[in-house]
Parts: C-alpha cells; structure tokens; sequence
C-alpha cells in the first residue's frame, strides 16, 4: 500500500503541476480581442442620476475615452457605445463626428443596421473601401466613356 500512496501522490503532483503551468500560460498572455468600457457603468449612472452640463461633459469624455482606447489597442468599441457618443456629438453640433460614429457602428455591428436605418436616417451610410473594391479614379471613367462614344481603345 504504500507503493500505492506514494504513486497516487506523484500522478496529484504532477496533475497539479500541469494545472498551474497552463494556468501561468494563459496569464501571461495578452487577450487579443476583448471590449474596453472604461468607467462606462459609472458615467451613465451619474448622468441618469444628475443630468447636469458637468455630468454631461464628463460623461462625453467618457465615450470618447472608449473608443480612442479601445481603438489604439485595434479591438472594436463596445455595441452601442459609437451610437450613444454619436448622439452627443450631434447635440453638440458636431455632424461630422456623428456620421462617422454611425457608419462605424453600421459596418462593425451589422445587427445594429435595421435600428441606425430607422432611426439614423438622416445619416448617409457610405459603403466600405476595401483594396479590392476601390473607387475607380474619376478622370480614367471619364476617359474610358469618352473612348467608348467614340468606339476607340487603346491597349
């Protein structure tokens, strides 16, 4: 029995050496994808709680934090949070601002799409540039129409 102890006890130690070093494996790796909310949870709270000028700013710069966070680490800003930092940018008079905010909520959730047609309609969705899908240069479709009315091509 003692044979039997002793080799129960070293399949535990190494079952548990195995343990903690996948566990020390996977801390010590960065996540790769993950959502930033800053102090989100907060922020809106106090707004709900004190709509105030202050709480409102705060709450903007909040937002802004998210997103810019969120992007300079390359992962997407959390659902919703472009379309509500939209809507601030819009109250402060900043249209640009709102209508990039909403075509990047457009083309990163693509289940939020029905709700920005509805209810963002006064924002222009522009079609996403990819390399295989570049605008064509607009003086070579002019030259390309004009050599088609003329029924000339040149190699």
């Amino acid at each position: 029995m003692n044979h039997a102890t002793t080799a129960a006890g070293s399949v535990r130690s190494l079952l548990l050496a195995c343990l903690v070093l996948t566990l020390a494996a996977c801390a010590s790796t960065a996540p790769r994808h993950g959502m930033y909310w800053g102090n989100y949870e907060t922020s809106l709270y106090r707004l709900a709680d004190a709509p105030d000028d202050r709480v409102q700013q705060q709450h903007l710069s909040n937002l802004r934090q998210v997103v810019n966070v969120s992007d300079s680490r390359g992962w997407p800003p959390p659902p919703g949070a472009m379309l509500e930092l939209a809507m601030l940018e819009l109250q402060m008079g900043n249209y640009d601002a709102y209508a990039l905010l909403v075509n990047r909520e457009y083309h990163l959730y693509p289940e939020s799409r029905m709700y920005i047609q509805r209810w963002f309609t006064d924002v222009m969705v522009t079609p996403v540039v990819t390399e295989e899908s570049e605008p064509a240069d607009e003086s070579t479709e002019a030259v390309d129409q004009a050599e088609q009315s003329n029924g000339e091509s040149q190699p």
